[in-house]
């Protein structure tokens, strides 16, 4: 089974286009505030909010791990029923920490924004999920792991157990994060990407 078919991309269009023709009649409610959507930044890995009078922009994206959680989950139980990995159990789940907040400040600072916060959701469809040791230790070193590097916190959170909607023995971990443009004219918006152009990435041993 490939990725593409469970995802849907293109079966999911018009629930997509649903949700992003609602920014027209509700951006009303940004004005009465003063604030607006830069346009520029819809349709970029994350959104940009202006708020007259000030010489910044916020930042904002919503992100997860997604099926990364399935494999760590998988690889714990594998250790746990006497299998050898060069890694710990509670080092999947620390991976899983640092991931969450690499991919929202990664699409953060795509736009030139600096982040500053993020709000995670960790939620589990059975509550037991939240007494295994290992899961705890890991996530809580990840995350704080992964604050430090970017120099971030997380100053709130949810951790919701959502029986028959998640599988009693799996974990869904998403994020929000918020981060400042500042100034205003130090928003990226790929304004001198041009056709030809190298993309240079660190090459990473696996």
């Amino acid at each position: 089974m490939k990725y593409a078919d469970i995802e849907g991309l293109d079966k999911k269009d018009p629930f997509k286009k649903g949700i992003v023709d609602l920014l027209m009649p509700t951006a009303k409610n940004l004005s009465k505030h003063g604030v607006r959507i830069v346009p520029q930044s819809l349709g970029e890995p994350a959104a940009l909010l202006d708020f007259s009078g000030y010489d910044f922009y916020l930042a904002f994206k919503t992100d997860g791990v997604g099926t990364k959680s399935l494999i760590a989950d998988k690889m714990a139980a594998a250790i746990r029923k006497g299998k050898k990995f060069k890694a710990e159990i509670w080092q999947l789940y620390s991976g899983l920490g640092i991931d969450l907040i690499a991919s929202n400040v990664n699409d953060l600072i795509c736009l030139g924004a600096r982040p500053i916060a993020l709000s995670d959701e960790i939620s589990a469809g059975d509550y037991h999920a939240f007494t295994d040791s290992d899961l705890r230790k890991g996530l809580f070193k990840g995350l704080k792991k992964g604050c430090l590097e970017a120099g971030i916190t997380i100053p709130y959170g949810e951790s919701p157990t959502l029986a028959d909607i998640i599988n009693k023995k799996a974990i869904s971990i998403t994020g929000s994060s918020i981060g400042l443009v500042r100034p205003k004219k130090s928003a990226i918006f790929g304004q001198k990407l041009r056709a030809g152009d190298a993309i240079f990435a660190p090459d990473f041993a696996i």
